[in-house]
């Protein structure tokens, strides 16, 4: 696996973390070629289960593999960021929350769900990392196709959140969001009618999202997750998205919230986004 990976990448937004960067194959081998772009959050989740909180990694390597022997495939660069002890934090979409009884609703939540720890709601400075910071470097350093169209961020649970927010807040640098078991619970019903308003051109942007009908042990909370997903996907029609062209929705009977599940995807997100 050609991987390099960049242990800290420093930056002047947020604390420094552990970046991987997966590299096609043939690179550098195929003088002139350029490559798509991934960004990936919970970069270590990606590539190596002895990293992964979960004991299970995505499997993108092997997904991508697979994605290049079965069709005329241009592979994309997957850089894998990794999260930190405030993932809830930089991932929780920032200015769905500037009106303070909003905030206070999420934050009651989070702090229910995750008991006294501790978190700084931080997603517009991560974003900025990402997009002042990181891309431009990997720009630099890699051989990529720099331009919007082949630029994509993707994530899971609280990642497919801050992926959805990162094309709405940066329309001009990201085309495609993978939005895998979006933690839409955690919004509080704040965040979907807040995407609904400000989706991005559907002419110059895909979005994927999926959902497990059993994400969770609870049979409401499933239930809830599969009406927001179902509410997102109206908005997003809407808006003039058009199902298997520029929006990409899938239900998994039985699927779960939980890496051993998104493996089972990843292979069918960055097919569609790229």
């Amino acid at each position: 696996m050609n991987l390099h990976q960049i242990h800290p990448f420093e930056s002047s937004y947020i604390p420094r973390r552990n970046v991987d960067i997966w590299l096609p194959p043939a690179y550098p081998q195929e003088v002139g070629q350029r490559y798509p772009v991934v960004y990936m959050h919970d970069g270590q989740n990606l590539f190596d289960p002895a990293l992964s909180y979960a004991g299970v990694d995505w499997g993108v390597d092997p997904a991508l593999q697979r994605l290049i022997a079965s069709a005329d495939f241009t592979p994309p660069i997957v850089v894998g960021i990794w999260n930190t002890d405030n993932r809830l934090g930089e991932y929780m979409p920032e200015k769905p929350l500037e009106d303070p009884k909003s905030r206070a609703r999420v934050e009651s939540f989070i702090r229910r769900f995750r008991g006294e720890h501790q978190f700084e709601v931080c997603s517009d400075a991560y974003l900025a990392f990402i997009v002042e910071e990181l891309k431009p470097w990997v720009d630099d350093q890699f051989c990529t196709l720099p331009d919007q169209a082949n630029t994509h961020i993707a994530g899971s649970s609280m990642g497919g959140l801050i992926s959805l927010y990162a094309v709405c807040q940066y329309p001009g640098v990201f085309c495609g969001a993978g939005c895998v078991s979006p933690a839409w619970n955690f919004g509080r019903g704040v965040l979907v009618p807040y995407f609904g308003q400000r989706l991005p051109d559907p002419a110059h942007h895909r979005l994927y999202f999926d959902m497990g009908s059993k994400e969770t042990p609870l049979p409401w909370v499933n239930w809830g997750l599969l009406k927001a997903q179902a509410r997102m996907d109206t908005f997003c029609r809407e808006a003039g998205y058009t199902d298997q062209k520029s929006l990409l929705t899938l239900t998994f009977p039985g699927g779960k919230h939980h890496e051993s599940a998104w493996r089972e995807r990843v292979e069918g997100m960055i097919r569609f986004l790229i």
